[in-house]
């Protein structure tokens, strides 16, 4: 049953289903519509067979009774004549016969045969009396005709009157019998239809289970098929017999689990790909943060050398001024160069995701007017206005990361002053609700809208301005970067020869004061009243450990020295110094296994802990929170100042040190006379000062080629290469 079934299409199952169930209902009916209408003519016929009869005795009855007996009443009493009597008589004589007739000709029952011929004897023995009777009406003779129907009449029509209503209720009965027949006929008819109704619903049941469990076994054998698709096993196949939907389901089921296969082997060769293509993405990504991080160190190592010695140097008081001023030129360009360096590790930063903000208060006043001081002498050389609009509403201080907003307004004003030939550049800055906006527009030559479209890119310059080839094309993608990890976004809107907008919105929630340390000043010596500590110095370079042993030992601290992690140990356990400054990147051990055995020699002997300072030219991967986690106390990375320096053996040790005075300097002389500007021409002068305001010292140098005084060009190559620019520039103001 069930393969046959399998074999017709679900259709065609509800069909047969609901089509037997209307077949057995329509039979049912028609079988009980004639039962009926036979039980109605077997009524009829009753009727006609039963009925007939007692109507046709009540009729002879009614003329025995009324006919002939009153008749003869009436001819007694005079009421009626005689003659008219006899009249009446012979008419329900003739009657009482038609009627008889036509009762016999009814007759069918033989059981009541005895009355029907005691009935025709009855009337045969009223015939001579009846006889009789026509006599006396003929005569007339009344007073006879009383004594005749006392005496003989009315006992004869007693008689007859009686056997024919015995006649009658023998009808009845019969009459009787045979509806109750009926009605038991009918009964067994309802009774008969109900069984067929109920076999035919269990057989429509029966089929609908066989129907319902073939339908539903297939079912069951896609849900599972498609759960173990689901679950990955794209090798199993749904097997479904049959011809119907639910096969042709199954079928299309296998051919998309199938497809499904063959795009997953697809996709699985094309991760393979990809992750060996994430691989080496990745690797090469590793060699760029090693080569950065060990180039980072590689420039970080001597410069430290060159800052921490000039440093060291301009604390002889006894230095002249001079000397002071070329020491200060070596820190500025020691400084410049360290900027270099940062720039370079930013963009490494943001492309590994590593840049971090570091929030603090600051002051609103002196970060606008920073900035007013850093572009209004370089706008005002090349002849254009820089305006800078603070509108009302700013609090005191802000909180929020200074010096990565810095970078991205200094980024952006400088891009406007350099491409902007006349006309002014406009920093707009309005604060609301915590939310500071901000806005650089210029009217330089503005930028097409195929390069706006890719102005965000690393390394992207505009081909519509010649003057962009002098940059790396990375100051708007790294200045982006900052403004959406500062939570905003940087936009622009831009038209060829109308100009160019950049603006974005962070959030720079209002703060309090910063708590600034009184007495900054460079640190003399040690207060009175506190020990001299004694500090260890680990690193693998000489010059750096001369260095350090150098500022603290003229300040008035014990200085012991090691060159590795080892020897550290080593000196460590001999002399416990009160606080180590250890390199991380030595031979033999380098500064992380030695912090860890440091550690735990603590621990197992129960010695109180000792202050370690973690310093490193290597600053791509590691800040204070990291090195913390690996056992450090703090980090400082190189190169340094000595303030830091300090302000660590401050917060590590609790110290408290004597400074000197920070008294205003004078301006640095202006060195050999710059007199001979004045002779130059106003369009080199313009070039000149346009090339010393962008610091493009190349561009300055090969100015000074075209210049024919050979001690002004002496003097103003001496300046370029100490990077004394703000100086230059200001001379070239006062010539124009």
């Amino acid at each position: 049953m069930g393969s046959f079934l399998s074999r017709l299409r679900i259709s065609t199952k509800l069909s047969l289903a609901f089509g037997l169930g209307a077949a057995l209902l329509a039979c049912v009916s028609l079988w009980q519509v004639n039962a009926v209408r036979k039980d109605g003519q077997e009524i009829i016929n009753l009727f006609e067979n039963r009925m007939v009869p007692i109507r046709q005795l009540k009729l002879v009855s009614d003329a025995y009774v009324l006919d002939i007996v009153n008749t003869t009443r009436m001819v007694q009493t005079g009421s009626l004549p005689p003659g008219e009597g006899l009249q009446r008589v012979r008419q329900a004589r003739v009657k009482i016969k038609q009627d008889w007739a036509a009762y016999r000709s009814s007759f069918q029952m033989t059981q009541e045969q005895a009355g029907v011929l005691e009935a025709e004897r009855l009337m045969a023995q009223a015939d001579p009396l009846l006889d009789y009777l026509e006599v006396l009406f003929y005569s007339a003779d009344l007073p006879r005709l009383e004594h005749f129907l006392d005496q003989g009449l009315m006992p004869l029509r007693d008689s007859i009157v009686g056997q024919l209503n015995q006649l009658s209720r023998q009808q009845e009965m019969a009459g009787r019998e045979q509806v109750q027949a009926s009605s038991v006929r009918v009964k067994r008819a309802q009774a008969v239809a109900i069984s067929i109704i109920l076999v035919g619903f269990l057989l429509a049941l029966l089929l609908g289970r066989i129907i319902a469990k073939d339908l539903g076994l297939k079912i069951s054998q896609i849900i599972a098929g498609m759960r173990a698709a689901a679950d990955g096993d794209l090798n199993h196949m749904v097997v479904v017999e049959g011809r119907d939907e639910l096969a042709e389901m199954a079928s299309e089921l296998n051919r998309g689990i199938d497809r499904l296969r063959e795009s997953m082997l697809t996709l699985a060769k094309d991760a393979q790909m990809l992750r060996a293509s994430e691989a080496k993405a990745q690797a090469a990504n590793r060699a760029k943060s090693a080569f950065l991080s060990n180039m980072s160190h590689e420039l970080r190592t001597p410069l430290n050398a060159i800052i921490g010695y000039a440093q060291l140097m301009n604390r002889n008081p006894d230095r002249t001024s001079k000397d002071q001023d070329q020491l200060r030129h070596i820190l500025h360009a020691g400084e410049h160069l360290l900027s270099l360096i940062n720039d370079v590790l930013s963009l490494s930063k943001i492309e590994s995701g590593g840049l971090v903000l570091r929030t603090a208060p600051f002051s609103t006043a002196d970060f606008f007017h920073a900035l007013r001081a850093l572009f209004e002498l370089r706008a005002t050389g090349k002849g254009i206005v820089f305006e800078l609009d603070v509108m009302p509403g700013f609090p005191e201080y802000l909180e929020g990361d200074e010096g990565k907003l810095r970078q991205v307004l200094v980024n952006l004003i400088g891009n406007a002053i350099k491409f902007t030939d006349a006309g002014l550049v406009t920093m707009a800055a309005t604060y609301r609700a915590g939310l500071a906006s901000f806005e650089v527009r210029d009217t330089g030559p503005g930028i097409s809208e195929a390069d706006l479209l890719r102005l965000f890119e690393q390394f992207f310059q505009a081909e519509a301005n010649q003057r962009a080839a002098e940059g790396t094309g990375l100051g708007l993608h790294i200045s982006r970067a900052l403004v959406r990890l500062m939570g905003g976004d940087l936009t622009v809107e831009s038209r060829l020869d109308e100009g160019s907008a950049f603006s974005f919105q962070v959030a720079l929630p209002e703060s309090e004061r910063a708590i600034e340390l009184e007495g900054r000043g460079e640190v003399l010596g040690i207060e009175a009243g506190q020990k001299a500590c004694a500090l260890l110095v680990v690193d693998d370079r000489e010059e750096n450990r001369d260095l350090l042993t150098q500022l603290f030992e003229s300040v008035g601290f014990s200085v012991r020295t090691a060159n590795n992690g080892l020897q550290a140990l080593e000196v460590w356990a001999l002399y416990h110094p009160d606080l180590v400054w250890m390199d991380l990147r030595m031979p033999v051990m380098d500064g992380f296994e030695a912090i860890t055995k440091l550690r735990s020699i603590e621990k197992s002997e129960g010695r109180s802990r000792t202050p370690v300072i973690a310093i490193s030219a290597s600053v791509l991967d590691l800040d204070r929170a990291s090195v913390q986690e690996l056992g450090f106390d703090d980090f400082l990375g190189k190169p340094f100042r000595e303030a830091a320096l300090f302000d660590l053996l401050s917060t590590h040790l609790g110290m408290r040190f004597i400074r000197r005075a920070e008294n205003p300097k004078p301006l640095p002389s202006s060195g050999p006379s710059l007199g001979g500007l004045q002779r130059l021409t106003h369009e080199w002068r313009l070039a000149f000062r346009d090339a010393v305001a962008s610091g493009d010292t190349p561009e300055a140098m090969a100015l000074l080629e075209k210049v024919e005084d050979a001690e002004l060009t002496q003097a103003l190559r001496q300046m370029i290469k100490a990077y004394r620019l703000e100086e230059l520039l200001t001379a070239l103001d006062q010539v124009d």
